[in-house]
């Protein structure tokens, strides 16, 4: 399952403007992204810019096809900030 979805996922550009940094960075982002929409993860917390930068409505469209949803991409600072005021 993992395996087709990170190849719709590749195939469809979900990165940040649409190129990773790099072809390995650009695979360890779909990565997380896939394997924390699998495991039913609903937040992650990172302070990675190119984690963060991940187009939402495009992953969780791709995410759609295969009935998951996509995680939530926040920093620590941003719930902090939101939850503990």
């Amino acid at each position: 399952m993992m395996s087709s979805v990170q190849s719709y996922l590749k195939g469809s550009q979900m990165e940040s403007g649409g190129k990773a940094a790099s072809p390995s960075h650009g695979r360890a982002l779909m990565f997380s992204s896939t394997e924390s929409a699998l495991l039913g993860c609903t937040m992650l917390l990172t302070s990675d810019e190119h984690l963060r930068g991940i187009d939402f409505e495009r992953l969780t469209f791709g995410l759609q096809a295969f009935e998951l949803a996509a995680s939530v991409v926040a920093t620590p600072r941003e719930i902090v900030r939101k939850f503990f005021r």
